[in-house]
């Protein structure tokens, strides 16, 4: 069916409307790629998965433009892909890709704690020059910790560990108090910690 020549009033209104809309598209985009660098400058560095799983899903629904979705999937390969069968070094020690280095003392055939549990644990930490610091063995009263709520060096170590399990740690500075330290600890500490997983004392969701 023909519907006759296109009056000149109904294209310049087309093309006027197309003209309008076109600055908003833009403004969007632009706004939509501002904030994906933001998100990506916070997390680039990062070594939590989640993080760049979080990203890649705003890119598939359409919020971030995946400017960065290429290193975002590879990096989320390298994170996720099972570690290599952990050996030991001349001194029986494993050491983790974080820089967590650690020693089994003893072995546990416990139950293994989850991010959200809390763990009853004796331990005794020591700085570089075998000072001690803390010691629960002294005090004969093991402490409980809720696993989110310590180190990220006992963090990694607790999530690896069974009940019954003792472990030497070798914690890096940047795993544990950092540049800040402590009363008892100086900056930039490494720090060392026998540590002995006694009990789960509560899971979370459970």
């Amino acid at each position: 069916m023909c519907l006759g020549p296109i009056r000149p009033f109904v294209l310049l209104f087309a093309l006027a409307a197309a003209a309008w809309a076109a600055p908003g598209a833009r403004a969007q985009d632009d706004e939509a790629a501002t904030r994906e660098a933001s998100f990506w400058a916070r997390i680039a560095d990062s070594d939590d998965p989640a993080l760049f799983e979080a990203y890649l899903a705003e890119v598939k629904a359409g919020l971030f433009p995946g400017a960065y979705a290429v290193e975002a999937e590879a990096r989320l390969d390298a994170l996720t892909a099972p570690e290599a069968p952990p050996e030991a070094d001349a001194d029986g020690f494993i050491t983790r890709k974080s820089g967590l280095r650690y020693k089994v003392l003893a072995a546990g055939d416990g139950a293994q704690p989850g991010p959200g549990d809390m763990v009853r644990v004796h331990y005794e930490g020591r700085l570089a020059d075998g000072t001690v610091f803390d010691n629960t063995y002294d005090r004969d009263k093991p402490a409980v910790f809720a696993v989110r709520g310590v180190i990220r060096g006992w963090q990694e170590a607790l999530l690896m560990m069974r009940e019954g399990d003792k472990w030497l740690l070798e914690i890096p500075s940047y795993l544990a108090y950092g540049k800040n330290g402590t009363d008892t600890i100086p900056p930039d500490a490494d720090l060392t910690f026998e540590v002995e997983l006694i009990k789960i004392t509560f899971r979370a969701g459970r």
